[in-house]
Protein backbone atom coordinates (compact mmCIF):
# COMPACT_ATOMS: atom_id res chain seq x y z
CA UNK A 1 0.00 0.00 0.00
CA UNK A 2 1.30 3.93 -1.04
CA UNK A 3 1.90 5.69 1.88
CA UNK A 4 0.00 8.44 1.98
CA UNK A 5 1.40 12.09 2.12
CA UNK A 6 1.91 14.15 5.63
CA UNK A 7 -0.52 17.03 4.20
CA UNK A 8 -3.51 14.65 3.30
CA UNK A 9 -3.31 13.41 7.01
CA UNK A 10 -2.67 17.44 8.09
CA UNK A 11 -5.69 18.68 6.19
CA UNK A 12 -8.43 15.64 7.37
CA UNK A 13 -9.26 17.39 10.51
CA UNK A 14 -9.65 21.05 8.71
CA UNK A 15 -12.01 18.84 6.15
CA UNK A 16 -13.55 17.11 8.71
CA UNK A 17 -14.60 20.23 10.94
CA UNK A 18 -15.46 22.47 7.93
CA UNK A 19 -18.11 19.73 6.39
CA UNK A 20 -19.22 19.43 10.41
CA UNK A 21 -20.16 23.28 10.02
CA UNK A 22 -21.87 22.91 6.51
CA UNK A 23 -25.78 22.79 6.93
CA UNK A 24 -26.19 19.63 5.06
CA UNK A 25 -24.14 18.16 7.98
CA UNK A 26 -26.04 19.67 11.04
CA UNK A 27 -29.36 18.26 9.50
CA UNK A 28 -27.43 14.28 9.03
CA UNK A 29 -29.93 12.07 10.61
CA UNK A 30 -28.61 11.04 14.06
CA UNK A 31 -28.91 6.96 13.63
CA UNK A 32 -26.29 4.79 12.36
CA UNK A 33 -25.53 3.86 9.18
CA UNK A 34 -27.95 0.71 7.80
CA UNK A 35 -24.62 -0.01 5.58
CA UNK A 36 -21.27 -1.20 6.08
CA UNK A 37 -19.30 -0.97 2.41
CA UNK A 38 -16.22 -3.40 2.22
CA UNK A 39 -14.30 -2.15 -1.00
CA UNK A 40 -10.63 -3.57 -1.26
CA UNK A 41 -8.10 -1.61 -2.33
CA UNK A 42 -7.59 -3.40 -5.85
CA UNK A 43 -11.80 -3.27 -6.03
CA UNK A 44 -11.73 0.41 -5.02
CA UNK A 45 -8.59 1.26 -7.75
CA UNK A 46 -10.34 -0.46 -10.60
CA UNK A 47 -13.86 0.99 -10.36
CA UNK A 48 -11.58 4.84 -10.13
CA UNK A 49 -9.55 3.80 -13.52
CA UNK A 50 -12.88 2.46 -15.11
CA UNK A 51 -14.43 6.21 -14.25
CA UNK A 52 -12.46 8.25 -15.62
CA UNK A 53 -11.98 5.40 -18.89
CA UNK A 54 -15.77 6.02 -19.02
CA UNK A 55 -15.67 9.18 -19.74
CA UNK A 56 -12.62 9.17 -22.16
CA UNK A 57 -14.62 6.67 -24.36
CA UNK A 58 -17.94 7.97 -24.23
CA UNK A 59 -17.00 11.36 -24.80
CA UNK A 60 -15.35 10.63 -28.13
CA UNK A 61 -19.07 9.27 -29.91
CA UNK A 62 -21.12 11.71 -27.64
CA UNK A 63 -19.07 14.33 -29.12
CA UNK A 64 -20.20 13.60 -32.70
CA UNK A 65 -23.22 15.17 -31.84
CA UNK A 66 -22.58 17.62 -29.65
CA UNK A 67 -24.57 20.58 -30.09
CA UNK A 68 -26.10 18.84 -33.12
CA UNK A 69 -28.76 16.75 -34.03
CA UNK A 70 -29.04 13.59 -31.97
CA UNK A 71 -28.03 10.43 -33.64
CA UNK A 72 -30.77 8.60 -36.31
CA UNK A 73 -29.13 5.19 -36.47
CA UNK A 74 -30.81 2.30 -34.79
CA UNK A 75 -27.50 1.82 -33.62
CA UNK A 76 -24.89 4.29 -33.15
CA UNK A 77 -20.95 2.74 -32.92
CA UNK A 78 -18.41 3.96 -30.60
CA UNK A 79 -15.72 6.41 -32.23
CA UNK A 80 -12.73 4.46 -31.82
CA UNK A 81 -9.64 5.93 -29.79
CA UNK A 82 -7.03 7.61 -32.14
CA UNK A 83 -4.58 5.72 -30.26
CA UNK A 84 -4.76 7.39 -26.50
CA UNK A 85 -7.39 9.57 -24.99
CA UNK A 86 -7.54 12.92 -26.60
CA UNK A 87 -7.63 15.23 -23.37
CA UNK A 88 -11.29 17.01 -23.14
CA UNK A 89 -12.86 19.31 -20.65
CA UNK A 90 -15.19 16.38 -19.73
CA UNK A 91 -12.19 14.98 -17.41
CA UNK A 92 -9.57 17.65 -17.82
CA UNK A 93 -11.17 20.04 -15.49
CA UNK A 94 -11.18 16.69 -12.76
CA UNK A 95 -7.47 15.77 -13.64
CA UNK A 96 -6.83 19.90 -12.18
CA UNK A 97 -8.76 18.94 -8.93
CA UNK A 98 -6.50 16.19 -8.54
CA UNK A 99 -3.64 18.22 -9.21
CA UNK A 100 -5.05 20.60 -6.59
CA UNK A 101 -5.68 17.69 -3.78
CA UNK A 102 -2.02 16.61 -4.47
CA UNK A 103 -1.41 20.29 -3.99
CA UNK A 104 -3.35 21.99 -1.04
CA UNK A 105 -4.69 18.55 0.56
CA UNK A 106 -8.13 16.95 0.92
CA UNK A 107 -9.20 20.28 2.57
CA UNK A 108 -9.13 22.01 -0.83
CA UNK A 109 -11.04 25.21 -1.17
CA UNK A 110 -12.64 26.49 -3.85
CA UNK A 111 -10.11 29.31 -3.83
CA UNK A 112 -7.16 26.75 -4.32
CA UNK A 113 -8.81 25.50 -7.08
CA UNK A 114 -9.02 28.40 -8.49
CA UNK A 115 -4.93 29.00 -8.44
CA UNK A 116 -4.73 25.53 -9.74
CA UNK A 117 -6.84 26.41 -12.60
CA UNK A 118 -5.05 29.86 -13.18
CA UNK A 119 -1.54 27.44 -13.51
CA UNK A 120 -3.04 24.94 -15.27
CA UNK A 121 -4.80 27.00 -17.85
CA UNK A 122 -8.22 25.68 -17.29
CA UNK A 123 -11.51 26.81 -18.85
CA UNK A 124 -12.23 26.79 -22.30
CA UNK A 125 -15.80 27.18 -23.01
CA UNK A 126 -19.08 27.99 -21.26
CA UNK A 127 -18.63 29.11 -17.82
CA UNK A 128 -14.98 27.70 -17.51
CA UNK A 129 -14.30 30.13 -19.96
CA UNK A 130 -15.94 32.94 -17.79
CA UNK A 131 -14.10 31.36 -14.40
CA UNK A 132 -10.33 31.81 -16.13
CA UNK A 133 -11.44 35.33 -17.56
CA UNK A 134 -12.17 36.54 -14.04
CA UNK A 135 -9.59 34.61 -12.34
CA UNK A 136 -6.64 36.55 -14.71
CA UNK A 137 -8.49 39.77 -13.72
CA UNK A 138 -7.98 39.00 -9.87
CA UNK A 139 -11.70 37.87 -9.02
CA UNK A 140 -11.41 34.60 -6.65
CA UNK A 141 -13.67 32.26 -6.24
CA UNK A 142 -16.38 31.67 -4.96
CA UNK A 143 -17.25 34.73 -6.81
CA UNK A 144 -15.87 33.86 -10.34
CA UNK A 145 -19.48 31.10 -10.21
CA UNK A 146 -21.22 33.34 -9.14
CA UNK A 147 -24.39 35.00 -11.04
CA UNK A 148 -22.83 38.74 -10.38
CA UNK A 149 -19.99 37.64 -12.13
CA UNK A 150 -20.29 34.73 -14.40
CA UNK A 151 -23.05 35.22 -16.68
CA UNK A 152 -23.40 31.61 -17.73
CA UNK A 153 -23.02 30.42 -14.06
CA UNK A 154 -26.48 28.02 -14.81
CA UNK A 155 -25.38 25.91 -17.35
CA UNK A 156 -23.27 22.76 -17.75
CA UNK A 157 -19.86 23.33 -16.44
CA UNK A 158 -19.71 22.07 -12.52
CA UNK A 159 -21.91 19.26 -13.74
CA UNK A 160 -19.59 17.74 -16.22
CA UNK A 161 -16.37 17.92 -14.01
CA UNK A 162 -18.19 16.57 -11.07
CA UNK A 163 -17.91 12.55 -11.52
CA UNK A 164 -14.52 12.80 -9.70
CA UNK A 165 -15.86 13.79 -6.46
CA UNK A 166 -18.42 10.52 -6.28
CA UNK A 167 -15.41 8.90 -6.96
CA UNK A 168 -13.23 10.05 -3.97
CA UNK A 169 -16.17 9.46 -1.60
CA UNK A 170 -17.82 5.76 -2.54
CA UNK A 171 -20.64 5.20 -0.53
CA UNK A 172 -20.45 8.84 1.56
CA UNK A 173 -22.89 10.91 -0.80
CA UNK A 174 -23.07 13.41 1.58
CA UNK A 175 -19.04 13.89 1.49
CA UNK A 176 -19.49 14.04 -2.38
CA UNK A 177 -22.09 16.46 -2.55
CA UNK A 178 -20.51 19.22 -0.25
CA UNK A 179 -17.26 18.40 -1.91
CA UNK A 180 -18.96 19.24 -5.58
CA UNK A 181 -21.05 22.25 -4.36
CA UNK A 182 -18.15 24.19 -3.20
CA UNK A 183 -15.67 23.39 -5.39
CA UNK A 184 -18.69 23.70 -8.06
CA UNK A 185 -18.61 27.09 -7.41
CA UNK A 186 -15.51 28.02 -9.22
CA UNK A 187 -17.66 27.87 -12.49
CA UNK A 188 -20.99 27.89 -11.17
CA UNK A 189 -24.13 28.48 -8.96
CA UNK A 190 -27.39 27.39 -8.40
CA UNK A 191 -28.75 25.37 -11.03
CA UNK A 192 -25.34 24.53 -12.10
CA UNK A 193 -23.80 23.74 -9.07
CA UNK A 194 -27.25 21.53 -8.52
CA UNK A 195 -26.09 19.73 -11.49
CA UNK A 196 -22.50 18.52 -9.94
CA UNK A 197 -24.41 17.67 -6.62
CA UNK A 198 -26.65 14.83 -8.47
CA UNK A 199 -23.53 13.75 -10.99
CA UNK A 200 -21.21 13.39 -8.11
CA UNK A 201 -24.25 11.84 -5.55
CA UNK A 202 -25.00 9.08 -8.27
CA UNK A 203 -21.29 8.23 -8.57
CA UNK A 204 -21.24 7.81 -4.65
CA UNK A 205 -24.22 5.80 -4.68
CA UNK A 206 -23.34 3.99 -7.16
CA UNK A 207 -20.34 2.29 -5.41
CA UNK A 208 -23.35 0.55 -3.03
CA UNK A 209 -26.58 0.68 -5.14
CA UNK A 210 -27.01 -1.87 -7.90
CA UNK A 211 -30.24 -0.30 -8.75
CA UNK A 212 -29.90 2.24 -11.17
CA UNK A 213 -33.65 3.66 -10.25
CA UNK A 214 -32.48 3.88 -6.65
CA UNK A 215 -29.46 5.53 -8.09
CA UNK A 216 -31.06 8.35 -9.11
CA UNK A 217 -33.66 8.90 -6.63
CA UNK A 218 -31.15 8.67 -4.34
CA UNK A 219 -28.67 11.45 -5.75
CA UNK A 220 -31.96 13.87 -6.94
CA UNK A 221 -32.81 13.91 -2.50
CA UNK A 222 -29.82 15.81 -2.12
CA UNK A 223 -31.13 18.59 -4.01
CA UNK A 224 -33.54 20.64 -2.40
CA UNK A 225 -37.17 20.97 -3.86
CA UNK A 226 -37.12 24.17 -4.63
CA UNK A 227 -34.78 24.42 -6.88
CA UNK A 228 -35.56 24.08 -10.91
CA UNK A 229 -33.06 21.36 -11.02
CA UNK A 230 -34.69 19.06 -8.59
CA UNK A 231 -38.47 19.38 -9.71
CA UNK A 232 -36.74 18.46 -13.29
CA UNK A 233 -35.27 15.61 -11.53
CA UNK A 234 -38.88 14.51 -9.97
CA UNK A 235 -40.87 14.90 -13.22
CA UNK A 236 -38.57 12.35 -15.02
CA UNK A 237 -39.24 9.79 -12.00
CA UNK A 238 -42.66 10.63 -11.87
CA UNK A 239 -42.52 10.26 -15.48
CA UNK A 240 -40.45 7.03 -15.61
CA UNK A 241 -42.65 5.48 -12.39
CA UNK A 242 -46.01 6.31 -14.42
CA UNK A 243 -44.81 3.91 -16.87
CA UNK A 244 -43.32 6.53 -19.76
CA UNK A 245 -41.22 5.71 -22.46
CA UNK A 246 -37.82 6.98 -22.21
CA UNK A 247 -38.42 9.17 -25.79
CA UNK A 248 -41.78 10.42 -23.80
CA UNK A 249 -39.71 11.68 -21.00
CA UNK A 250 -36.59 13.32 -22.89
CA UNK A 251 -39.65 14.91 -25.13
CA UNK A 252 -41.58 16.46 -21.97
CA UNK A 253 -37.97 17.07 -20.48
CA UNK A 254 -37.40 19.32 -23.48
CA UNK A 255 -40.74 21.10 -23.83
CA UNK A 256 -40.86 21.69 -20.43
CA UNK A 257 -37.28 23.22 -19.11
CA UNK A 258 -35.98 23.83 -22.47
CA UNK A 259 -38.50 27.38 -22.75
CA UNK A 260 -36.73 28.77 -19.57
CA UNK A 261 -33.63 27.27 -20.02
CA UNK A 262 -33.07 27.34 -24.15
CA UNK A 263 -29.25 27.23 -24.43
CA UNK A 264 -27.49 23.77 -25.62
CA UNK A 265 -25.49 23.52 -22.44
CA UNK A 266 -27.63 24.42 -20.31
CA UNK A 267 -27.38 22.36 -16.75
CA UNK A 268 -31.12 21.42 -15.85
CA UNK A 269 -32.00 19.91 -19.48
CA UNK A 270 -29.15 17.99 -19.78
CA UNK A 271 -29.63 16.84 -15.71
CA UNK A 272 -32.74 15.36 -17.04
CA UNK A 273 -31.49 13.60 -20.22
CA UNK A 274 -28.12 12.27 -17.85
CA UNK A 275 -31.28 11.00 -15.08
CA UNK A 276 -33.23 9.21 -17.89
CA UNK A 277 -29.93 7.91 -19.57
CA UNK A 278 -28.84 6.09 -16.04
CA UNK A 279 -32.62 5.21 -15.06
CA UNK A 280 -33.12 3.55 -18.70
CA UNK A 281 -29.61 2.28 -19.37
CA UNK A 282 -29.89 -0.12 -16.45
CA UNK A 283 -26.32 -0.55 -15.57
CA UNK A 284 -25.27 -1.50 -18.91
CA UNK A 285 -22.72 0.81 -20.76
CA UNK A 286 -23.74 0.05 -24.26
CA UNK A 287 -27.65 0.95 -23.43
CA UNK A 288 -26.71 3.72 -21.51
CA UNK A 289 -24.88 4.78 -24.22
CA UNK A 290 -27.55 4.47 -27.00
CA UNK A 291 -30.02 6.31 -24.56
CA UNK A 292 -26.97 9.56 -24.37
CA UNK A 293 -26.73 9.71 -27.99
CA UNK A 294 -29.50 9.76 -28.97
CA UNK A 295 -32.21 11.36 -26.31
CA UNK A 296 -31.84 15.25 -27.91
CA UNK A 297 -30.70 17.29 -30.41
CA UNK A 298 -28.84 19.62 -29.35
CA UNK A 299 -27.61 19.02 -26.27
CA UNK A 300 -24.47 18.94 -24.62
CA UNK A 301 -24.13 14.78 -25.67
CA UNK A 302 -20.56 14.16 -24.92
CA UNK A 303 -20.95 15.57 -21.44
CA UNK A 304 -24.38 13.70 -20.80
CA UNK A 305 -22.96 10.53 -22.29
CA UNK A 306 -19.67 11.25 -20.18
CA UNK A 307 -21.73 11.70 -17.12
CA UNK A 308 -24.24 8.59 -17.46
CA UNK A 309 -21.31 6.00 -18.07
CA UNK A 310 -19.21 7.04 -15.36
CA UNK A 311 -22.22 6.34 -12.75
CA UNK A 312 -22.23 2.50 -14.80
CA UNK A 313 -18.39 2.53 -14.14
CA UNK A 314 -18.80 3.12 -10.60
CA UNK A 315 -21.20 0.36 -10.45
CA UNK A 316 -19.68 -2.42 -12.39
CA UNK A 317 -15.45 -1.83 -12.70
CA UNK A 318 -13.55 -2.57 -15.62
CA UNK A 319 -15.76 -5.24 -16.71
CA UNK A 320 -18.44 -3.03 -17.95
CA UNK A 321 -16.25 -1.52 -20.96
CA UNK A 322 -15.89 -2.50 -23.67
CA UNK A 323 -12.30 -4.07 -24.73
CA UNK A 324 -11.35 -3.05 -27.81
CA UNK A 325 -12.50 0.77 -27.23
CA UNK A 326 -10.19 0.28 -24.08
CA UNK A 327 -7.35 -1.17 -25.77
CA UNK A 328 -7.03 1.34 -28.35
CA UNK A 329 -6.27 4.16 -25.55
CA UNK A 330 -2.79 2.35 -25.24
CA UNK A 331 -3.55 3.76 -21.09
CA UNK A 332 -2.64 7.38 -22.56
CA UNK A 333 -3.79 10.80 -21.91
CA UNK A 334 -2.75 13.03 -24.55
CA UNK A 335 -3.04 16.54 -25.44
CA UNK A 336 -1.18 20.39 -25.52
CA UNK A 337 -4.26 22.82 -26.07
CA UNK A 338 -8.14 22.60 -25.55
CA UNK A 339 -9.62 25.04 -27.85
CA UNK A 340 -8.37 28.36 -27.81
CA UNK A 341 -5.97 27.19 -24.74
CA UNK A 342 -2.39 25.67 -24.68
CA UNK A 343 -2.61 23.60 -21.51
CA UNK A 344 0.10 24.00 -18.89
CA UNK A 345 1.83 21.73 -18.48
CA UNK A 346 0.58 19.74 -21.67
CA UNK A 347 -0.88 16.37 -21.22
CA UNK A 348 0.91 13.04 -21.76
CA UNK A 349 0.31 10.80 -19.05
CA UNK A 350 -0.74 7.52 -18.12
CA UNK A 351 -4.70 7.01 -17.37
CA UNK A 352 -3.78 4.08 -14.80
CA UNK A 353 -1.21 6.59 -12.83
CA UNK A 354 -4.37 9.12 -12.51
CA UNK A 355 -6.50 6.49 -11.21
CA UNK A 356 -3.67 5.57 -8.77
CA UNK A 357 -3.91 9.25 -7.59
CA UNK A 358 -6.84 9.33 -7.48
CA UNK A 359 -7.42 6.16 -5.21
CA UNK A 360 -4.76 7.32 -2.58
CA UNK A 361 -6.66 11.20 -2.19
CA UNK A 362 -9.83 8.76 -1.76
CA UNK A 363 -8.54 6.77 0.25
CA UNK A 364 -7.76 9.49 3.06
CA UNK A 365 -11.06 11.31 2.31
CA UNK A 366 -13.26 8.33 3.42
CA UNK A 367 -10.46 7.82 6.64
CA UNK A 368 -11.07 11.64 7.28
CA UNK A 369 -14.92 10.81 7.87
CA UNK A 370 -15.22 7.40 9.66
CA UNK A 371 -14.02 4.60 7.28
CA UNK A 372 -11.03 2.29 8.49
CA UNK A 373 -8.88 0.95 6.47
CA UNK A 374 -6.32 -2.27 7.21
CA UNK A 375 -4.30 -1.80 4.62
CA UNK A 376 -6.25 -4.28 2.03
CA UNK A 377 -9.96 -3.45 2.39
CA UNK A 378 -11.68 -0.47 3.31
CA UNK A 379 -14.79 -0.03 5.68
CA UNK A 380 -17.03 2.87 5.22
CA UNK A 381 -20.28 3.64 6.61
CA UNK A 382 -22.80 3.95 4.17
CA UNK A 383 -24.17 7.50 4.04
CA UNK A 384 -27.90 8.00 3.68
CA UNK A 385 -28.12 11.27 1.90
CA UNK A 386 -29.19 14.32 3.15
CA UNK A 387 -30.91 17.26 1.12
CA UNK A 388 -28.63 20.19 0.94
CA UNK A 389 -30.33 23.40 1.90
CA UNK A 390 -31.58 25.32 -0.91
CA UNK A 391 -29.25 27.31 -2.98
CA UNK A 392 -31.41 29.69 -5.54
CA UNK A 393 -30.82 32.64 -7.66
CA UNK A 394 -33.60 35.60 -9.32
CA UNK A 395 -32.15 38.68 -10.87
CA UNK A 396 -33.55 40.40 -7.59
CA UNK A 397 -31.09 39.00 -5.85
CA UNK A 398 -28.49 41.19 -7.47
CA UNK A 399 -28.99 44.44 -5.36
CA UNK A 400 -26.82 47.37 -7.13
CA UNK A 401 -24.91 49.70 -4.51
CA UNK A 402 -25.58 53.42 -5.27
Amino acid sequence: MNKMPIRFLSAALFFTLTSLLSPASRAKPAEAPAKLLELSHINYLDRVKAIWIAQMLAQLTGGRFEHKQASTLPTTPMTDPPGYAPVDDDYYYEMVAVRAFEKYGIGLTVEQLGEQWLENNAGSWGSSEQALILLEKGIKPPDTGNPRYNKLWWTIGPQFSSDVYGALAPGMPNVAAAMARNLGHINGYAEGTDGAVFISGMVSIAFVEKDTHAIVRKAASLIHPDSPYRKCLDMVISMADAGSSPEQILQAVNERWGIEYPATNNAVVNGGIVATSVWFGEGDFGKTLQLAVHAADFADTDCNAANSESVVAAMNGMKALPAKQVSELHDRIFGKEMGPLKLTPPVDESISDLARRTERIGEAILVAHGASDDGNVLRIHVQAQVTQSAELFKLADLKISV
